[in-house]
């Protein structure tokens, strides 16, 4: 037995003295010897679209060495779930997760950086705590990972897509960077620099005009001599480089806004100088459905359950998801709050509630986000890698329990700090 093997034994015997969760788990883990595994009779959300491939399927699943070698109908034997149901778990769009901790706790959040209004070089992976006591209670609830969003300023800097799961930074890490924040409407005036949505945009337009991405040299032919050698060209500062990238389509724009009139400025900046774009929020996205399909920009949409409560919300309604696919724009849904990702499922749910095709609103928690960022998580396919969630009854529902974690091939415990608080101080019968 190598060390690696012992190190294992003495943390799964670890998690079984943790308390009840932590026995439950070993007890009853789906997991078996050796490198695959099969669980069958089970229903498959694959997280797919309509059209892409079946969104539903009544089958199993086989896993070898952590990827996905058949799913449906002709995967039989193994571990006979009884009706449960597999599907990619959630991967939230917009928070920050594993950068803030206690919101009222200054020394427990790294997900402002108070300088200049203009960041583009701060990084998530540079404050990024995958030992956060947050990250195994969104795991425990089906949360799979999330693009962690840095905050305040005009461009807050570069997000991430990160997983739940994962010991160090890089285990952890799915893409980095992901995109550029930028902060429209009232997201974006700070004290330090812009005070107005005119300044916002001024901003904004200044600083992509000033950066525009380097020229590559003229190459010499064999009818005309090489240009005689310049003096080289000063190296481009960190944030000069990032805005090189945005203008070059290597690096995404996230734009945050609400206000459908800061979704049009955003839509205009995209075009004006041909960012790949996304739009974070939409609150009042419904007054540019047709806009927004027209020019192929995705919306990732959310909280859906937002209430007119402020001047960037005042046109906010309960359909807004069902509107917007109806026009054709590809959507996905989230919550923003990491304390309460784990609702993303009910905030679904009230989007089918509203008029979004169910199908459409499993993909929109699930593989959706990912994939607008070229990303293959949050889909259950063959070849792809075995990620997923199995519950006891349909994950839309705010009754269902997920009963197990599988990241990568392996069984993940659902033990957290929760759990481990109520079997400290429950009250025995």
């Amino acid at each position: 037995m190598n060390r690696r093997q012992v190190l294992r034994g003495a943390a799964l015997a670890g998690a079984g003295a943790i308390g009840g969760a932590g026995r439950a788990w070993a007890e009853d883990s789906l997991w078996g010897s050796g490198s695959g595994q099969t669980w069958s009779n089970a229903r498959i959300l694959t997280g797919l679209m309509p059209g892409d491939w079946p969104v539903e399927l009544a089958g199993g699943i086989h896993v070898q060495d952590g990827t996905i070698v058949a799913i449906g109908p002709e995967v039989t034997g193994g571990i006979d779930l009884g009706g449960a149901t597999i599907w990619p778990g959630m991967w939230e769009t917009g928070t920050s997760m594993g950068i803030a901790e206690i919101d009222l706790e200054p020394a427990t959040r790294d997900d402002v950086e108070s300088g200049d209004p203009l960041e583009p070089q701060v990084r998530v992976v540079d404050a990024f705590n995958p030992q956060s006591a947050l990250q195994p209670v969104l795991r425990a609830r089906g949360v799979m990972g999330a693009l962690v969003m840095p905050g305040g300023g005009v461009v807050s800097g570069q997000a991430a897509w990160m997983r739940t799961s994962g010991n160090t930074v890089s285990e952890a890490t799915v893409l980095a960077p992901a995109g550029l924040v930028i902060n429209l409407g009232k997201a974006g005036v700070s004290a330090g620099g812009a005070t107005s949505r005119m300044g916002v945009a001024a901003r904004l337009r200044d600083v992509l005009e000033a950066n525009p991405p380097p020229q590559d040299p003229p190459k010499p032919s064999m009818w005309k001599r090489a240009p005689p050698p310049a003096t080289p060209p000063k190296p481009p500062t960190r944030a000069e480089a990032v805005w090189h990238d945005l203008l070059s389509w290597r690096l995404k724009a996230i734009f945050v806004a609400d206000r459908a009139s800061d979704i049009e400025l955003a839509l205009g900046l995209a075009s004006d100088y041909g960012l790949d774009a996304v739009i974070v929020g939409a609150a009042e996205g419904w007054m540019l459905a047709d806009e927004l399909s027209d020019a192929g920009v995705p919306v990732v949409l959310g909280p859906v359950t937002a209430q007119p409560d402020s001047f960037d919300h005042l046109r906010a309604r309960y359909d807004n998801a069902a509107l917007l696919h109806a026009a054709g724009v590809r959507l996905a849904i989230r919550i923003g709050d990491p304390h309460r990702t784990f609702d993303l499922s009910t905030e679904a749910g009230i989007a089918v509630a509203w008029g979004l095709p169910y199908s459409v609103a499993v993909a929109a928690i699930t593989g959706n986000s990912p994939d607008f960022f070229g990303l293959t998580q949050g889909r259950l396919v063959t070849g792809r890698e075995a990620t997923f969630v199995i519950s006891d009854g349909d994950p839309l529902e705010p009754r269902t329990s997920v009963k197990h974690v599988v990241v990568n091939g392996v069984e993940m415990p659902l033990v957290n700090h929760q759990t481990e608080l109520y079997d400290r101080f429950r009250v025995l019968k």
